[in-house]
Order: C-alpha cells, then sequence, then structure tokens
C-alpha cells in the first residue's frame, strides 16, 4: 500500500462510526412519543370547544416544528453518508493512483537495474543497448532525467585509454615466428622454443583483441557523449522556445576526471557543469555554449582546439591551471560572473578578442604564446600579475573600466595596448622585452609604471588624465612620448633613458618630475608646455638635450643637474636665472633654480641674448674639454 492510504485512513478515523443500537433505540423512542402524545392531546383537548381548538392549533404548530426539525436531521445523516461515501471513493481512487505511481516506480526501477547492469557488461553491443535503454527511460519519465544524465557522466569518468594511444603499440612481434616440434634454434644469444612461440602468438592475438576493445569502447563513448548533448540544445525558435523534442531543461553535468573525445557542446544550454580534472582529446566545440550557473575546468587540459566562440557564461566560471594544448579560442564570449584563469597554461593561440568581462578576471601567472584580446571589454578588476607573455600580445582597444593590474607580468614579445583605455592601469615591476606601444591609448586614472623595464622601443602618444608614475623606470632602446598629454602630475623620477627620449609637443598640465632622471642619449623636448612646476633635480644629460621652444609657465628646478662633456643643453631665449648665477664647474650647471618669464617667447622686456648667451656658455665649456 501507498505511502498516500494512511493520510487517507487517518482521515476517516476522524468520523465516528454511528453503532446499530442508536437507530433501534431512536425509532422506538418515536413510537413511545408518538403514543403518548395522542393520549395526552385527547385528554386535554378532546372536549372540542373553541379553546380546545386554538389549543390543537398551537400543538399542531409544534408538531410541525418537530417534524421539520425531525426532517433536518435526516438531511444531516444523509449529508453525512454522502460524505462518508465521497471519501470513501477518494480514498479507494489516491490508493489506485498510488499504487499506479508504485507499479510505475517498480517498472522504472526494474528497467533502470536491467539497464546499468548492462553498462557493465564486457560486449559493446550491450552496452549500446543499455545507454539507449536509459535514454528511453529519461524521454518517457522525465522525473528521472538528472539521473540518468548523472549515469551517463559517470561512465564517462571511468577509466580509458583512448586508441591514439594503442597505436604506438607493435601488434606482431619482430623476427620469424617458429610453431611445431622443430629443434630450437638461437637468435642473438637466445634460446628459441616452441613455448616462447606459442606466447608470443598469444600475447600478439592479446593485443589485437584489446585494440579492438578499445575502438568498441570508444564508439559507446561518443555515443555516451552524443546522447548528453542531445538533450542539451533547445534550438530556440522566434519566440524564444524550444523546439527540439529531446531537449531536457535544467540539467547539471558532473564530468569530473573525464576522458572525452571530440566533445561537442555547440549552442547547448546547461546549469552547472563540472569539468574539472577533464580531459578533452581532439576538438572541444562550446560555440554558443550557455552556461546558466557555475561553470568548473580546473585543472582540465585540452589537447586539441577548444572553441569556446560566443559562448555566455552566467556565473562563476573556474579555469585555474588549466592546459591549453592547442588553439584557445574564447571571441565574443560573455563572462557574467567572476572568471578565474589563474596558472593557466596556453601553449597555442588565446584568442579572446571582443571578449567581454562583467565582473572580476583573473589570469594571474598565466602563461600565454600569441594573445589576443583585442576590443575586449573588462568591466571588473583585470589581474594579468606575473603573467608570461611569450609572443605578441594584442590588446588594442580594450577597455578596462575599472584596475588593470599587469604587475610583475613579462612580455618577452610585443606589447600592443593602442587605442586601448584603462580606468587605472597597474604595470608595477612589469617587463617588456620587445617593443611596447600604447599609442592612442587612454588613462583615465591613475597610470603607473613604476620599476617597470623597457628592453626595446616604447610608444607612448597617450593621454594622461590622471597621475602618471614612471618613476625608476628603464627604458633601454628609444622612448617615445611625442604629443602626449598629461592632464594631472607625471612622475619620472630616478629613471633611465639609454635611449633617445621624445617628448616633442608634450604637454604637461600638472606637476612634472624628473628629478635624478638619467639621460644616456639625446633628450628632446622641443614645443614642450610646462603647465605647472618641473623639476630636473639632480638629472644627468649625457647627449643632446633640446628645450628649443618649450614653455614653461611655473617654476623650474634644475638644481644639481649634471651635463656631461657629450652633452648640449639648448634653453629658450629670454630666461635668466632666479639666483645669482654661480661659476660653472665640470660637470654641473651654475645656477640652481630657473623660473619662466610670462613673456619669453617674445623675450619683451628681457634681455633676448640671456637664453643664448647660456647655451654659448655650455658649448664653450664642453669644447674646452
Amino acid at each position: 500500500m501507498s505511502s498516500l492510504e494512511p493520510n487517507v485512513e487517518q482521515r476517516r478515523m476522524e468520523i465516528p462510526v454511528m453503532p446499530a443500537w442508536v437507530i433501534w433505540a431512536g425509532a422506538v423512542g418515536l413510537l413511545v412519543i408518538a403514543t403518548v402524545s395522542v393520549f395526552i392531546l385527547l385528554s386535554l383537548f378532546g372536549g372540542g370547544t373553541e379553546q380546545d381548538k386554538i389549543r390543537l392549533e398551537v400543538v399542531k404548530l409544534a408538531g410541525s416544528i418537530v417534524i421539520g426539525t425531525g426532517g433536518a436531521v435526516a438531511l444531516l445523516l444523509a449529508a453525512r453518508r454522502q460524505r462518508t461515501t465521497e471519501l470513501d471513493l477518494d480514498h479507494r481512487t489516491r490508493v489506485a493512483v498510488a499504487n499506479e505511481h508504485d507499479a510505475t516506480e517498480r517498472r522504472i526501477t526494474e528497467l533502470y537495474t536491467a539497464a546499468t547492469e548492462q553498462l557493465g557488461s564486457d560486449k559493446a553491443p550491450v552496452r549500446l543497448a543499455g545507454l539507449h535503454a536509459l535514454d528511453r527511460l529519461g524521454q518517457t519519465y522525465p522525473s528521472h532525467r538528472q539521473t540518468i544524465i548523472d549515469v551517463f557522466c559517470s561512465y564517462l569518468c571511468m577509466p580509458f585509454t583512448p586508441p591514439a594511444d594503442t597505436r604506438q603499440r607493435r601488434l606482431v612481434p619482430s623476427g620469424p615466428r617458429r610453431l611445431g616440434l622443430r629443434p630450437p634454434a638461437r637468435h642473438g644469444g637466445a634460446t628459441r622454443t616452441l613455448i616462447t612461440d606459442l606466447r608470443n602468438a598469444l600475447d600478439t592475438s592479446s593485443l589485437v583483441d584489446d585494440l579492438e576493445g578499445v575502438r568498441q569502447e570508444l564508439k559507446v563513448r561518443l555515443t555516451a557523449q552524443r546522447l548528453i548533448v542531445d538533450h542539451l540544445r533547445p534550438y530556440h525558435d522566434r519566440n524564444g522556445n524550444p523546439t527540439n523534442p529531446k531537449f531536457w531543461d535544467n540539467l547539471n553535468l558532473d564530468l569530473t576526471g573525464a576522458i572525452l573525445i571530440d566533445w561537442d557542446m555547440h549552442h547547448c544550454h546547461v546549469r552547472t557543469c563540472h569539468f574539472n580534472k577533464a580531459s578533452f582529446q581532439g576538438t572541444a566545440m562550446f560555440v554558443e555554449a550557455e552556461f546558466q550557473n557555475s561553470a568548473f575546468f580546473d585543472g582540465a587540459t585540452f589537447q586539441g582546439p577548444a572553441v569556446f566562440g560566443r559562448a555566455s557564461f552566467q556565473g562563476y566560471t573556474w579555469f585555474d591551471e588549466v592546459s591549453f594544448q592547442d588553439e584557445a579560442y574564447f571571441r565574443d564570449a560573455s563572462f557574467q560572473g567572476n572568471a578565474w584563469f589563474d596558472k593557466v597554461s596556453f601553449h597555442g593561440e588565446a584568442n579572446f578578442g571582443r571578449a567581454s568581462f562583467r565582473h572580476e578576471v583573473r589570469f594571474s601567472e598565466a602563461s600565454f604564446q600569441d594573445s589576443d584580446f583585442d576590443g575586449a571589454t573588462f568591466q571588473g578588476f583585470a589581474s594579468f600579475s606575473e603573467a608570461s607573455f611569450q609572443e605578441s600580445a594584442h590588446f588594442n582597444e580594450a577597455s578596462f573600466q575599472r584596475v588593470a593590474y599587469f604587475a610583475g607580468a613579462s612580455f618577452r614579445d610585443s606589447a600592443d595596448f593602442d587605442g586601448a583605455v584603462f580606468q587605472d592601469a597597474k604595470f608595477l615591476r612589469t617587463s617588456f622585452q620587445s617593443g611596447a606601444d600604447f599609442d592612442d591609448a587612454t588613462f583615465r586614472g591613475s597610470a603607473s609604471f613604476s620599476e617597470a623595464s623597457f628592453q626595446d622601443s616604447a610608444n607612448f602618444n597617450a593621454s594622461f588624465q590622471g597621475d602618471a608614475h614612471f618613476d625608476e623606470v628603464s627604458f633601454r632602446e628609444s622612448a617615445w612620448f611625442e604629443m602626449a598629454v598629461f592632464q594631472n602630475s607625471a612622475n619620472f623620477d630616478e629613471s633611465v633613458f639609454q635611449g633617445s627620449a621624445h617628448f616633442n609637443e608634450v604637454s604637461f598640465r600638472g606637476f612634472a618630475l624628473f628629478r635624478g632622471v638619467s639621460f644616456n642619449d639625446s633628450a628632446w623636448f622641443d614645443n614642450v608646455s610646462f603647465q605647472d612646476t618641473v623639476h630636473f633635480d639632480k638629472a644627468s644629460f649625457h647627449g643632446v638635450a633640446d628645450f628649443s621652444e618649450t614653455s614653461f609657465h611655473g617654476e623650474v628646478y634644475f638644481k644639481n643637474a649634471k651635463a656631461l662633456k657629450s652633452g648640449t643643453c639648448i634653453f629658450p631665449a629670454g630666461w635668466s636665472p632666479h639666483y645669482p648665477p654661480e661659476p660653472l664647474s665640470d660637470p654641473f650647471f651654475g645656477w640652481a633654480v630657473l623660473v619662466g618669464d610670462e613673456s619669453a617667447s617674445s623675450a619683451k622686456g628681457r634681455d633676448p641674448e640671456v637664453g643664448v648667451g647660456l647655451q654659448n656658455q655650455l658649448a664653450s665649456h664642453d669644447s674646452e674639454d
């Protein structure tokens, strides 16, 4: 009997059953009351007077009331009987439904048990039959679909060696095979016997059988994979309704540690999936797949191309310590939750072009070969700390709407950030071993390149709307800042320019700090505009330092700046020292502080030869040495 029956039985027990003697006692009581009433009425109202008639009418009225009350009692008893009958019918119906449900569940259990037992068979056709039996079971009974998908996933998580490894094994032994009762022969000092030949023959037969078994098992596994993904594709119509009759909604996948071959999950919808430490052999397709909740790929290995183009990750996504042996294609992918790619190894191209990261994303300690993040959008914190880019890295027109954290990253080939937009850029201790291009980039907040190293040319024709930090930076080759705009302070303290430094037509609208900077080659500051205070204290110029047509609108400090023998410093005419000049002594300038004349460009009201004379002094000083 079903579990529903006790509840119904309990409800029935709440209504007390009327004993039979109550009915007979009631009938006798009514008969006695009727007889007694007749004798009383005759004795009291049998005289025929008007007064007796009135009293008789009152008695009749009372009797009608009594009769009506009795009818009401009878109706109540009839209703009670009807309710009892209906409860009994409902009870029988529920029992029938429960029995049918129990019978169905028993039938499902029997079919499920039989099908799962078939999966344990050593014969591939039997295992295939078990898979299809479970698939039909799930199609017929929706409440068991998740359980059946779990069985399929568990089967794929069983240990398996793909045929690719088996092809490397030799199927026949080397050398001639001798059978029969023949005298033993020696080959290479070893005695061949009949037993050895028979063992070799049996081993060869076993290898062939093993290979065939592996191929059959591969067929079974590919069927299990196909059955899973067939139930994950809704194929929506224009109204967003699924049109695939095989689609099973709200499924979870647990393929932890599974070996998946040519896994094709394009256009699939899955709720939560676990691919932790899974091994993807061949191409893994996730094009336009939708992950409605969390997606776990931690420790997975993709031995072939991994294609996630236009995939949608609605929840958290984990790709920590994943190994992509071939191309990793995430172009136009959308990550709505946090995404972690820490310590990922990309052995092929990593393409995240136009990908969208709505929240935090981390590529900390990741290893890239060729990487493409062109046009990608990072709406949350983006971390590439300690990441290694072995080949070219492309971030052209990428948008970092919060912190872009590249601290300790290493770019061994070209790094292209042309047209990129940064809200807050952190390139602390970053190493650029080849060309670094930030042309047309926009730094809306702070831009910090402190202690960074540029081994090749660095291009920063960019807009710095916040504070710019280039302190203690090493530029081994030419550094190009031409036409850059610094809206706030620009800090180049203690930086070293081994190659030429180009600041032509740069606009410094805040403090410009070049204290202790070493210009080991030419330094070009033509047509530069310093709107606020500028410091070149303790700066050293080893080559030509051209400040011609430079506009200084604030205080200019060159205290203890060095002009070495090979250096020639050219300043605009119309400038005079703020303090009395001191005698020139090699290798220091003979003045400490210069202040700009508001009319320096035209030298009105000042001696126009002051600046020229300073140039001549430096030039003659050089010639004497």
